[in-house]
């Protein structure tokens, strides 16, 4: 399948700055490069990546910068079946990661990525804020909120 930055932009689903954010084609090799250069479980669980995604369990967004055509972020949205969690009732926000399973990713990616959550996530009921941790013990809804918070000067510690 395609990799190019003009396939990656015909599944966009939001644009913002120079990132856009695309639902991951249900393609092995696809899946499988993403995880290679992200540098995380999609590189070497992407058969079980892709077959939740055919079943409509889990979907999965890439954050991507248009300029140089590089995955920067990665988000699983649970439809019925969290990763690490069981059943969910609504589309729930299980993972937000950047390279290396970096939580909160970066901040240069939260104000975009925020921004996707609120005008695209929204739109979709998605849960941003649950009780669902991950693989390390974290909700990545709520480090990431918080690290935006703390950015923008909501939050003093």
């Amino acid at each position: 399948m395609n990799n190019t930055i003009e396939f990656k932009k015909s599944l966009a689903v939001y644009c913002v700055d120079n990132y856009i954010f695309y639902e991951l084609p249900h393609d092995e090799n696809f899946i499988k490069n993403e995880g290679i250069a992200m540098n995380h479980c999609l590189a070497y669980d992407y058969c079980n990546y892709c077959r939740r995604m055919k079943n409509k369990e889990i979907a999965v967004y890439s954050m991507t910068n248009v300029l140089s055509n590089t995955p920067v972020v990665d988000i699983e949205v649970a439809l019925t079946k969290s990763s690490y969690g069981g059943t969910v009732d609504s589309p729930t926000v299980s993972q937000i990661r950047g390279v290396a399973n970096e939580c909160p990713p970066k901040d240069e990616y939260l104000i975009p990525l925020m921004k996707f959550f609120k005008e695209y996530g929204d739109k979709h009921n998605w849960q941003l804020i649950h009780k669902i941790k991950n693989f390390d013990s974290q909700i990545d809804g709520i480090l990431t909120t918080e690290r935006y918070n703390l950015l923008l000067g909501l939050i003093r510690v």
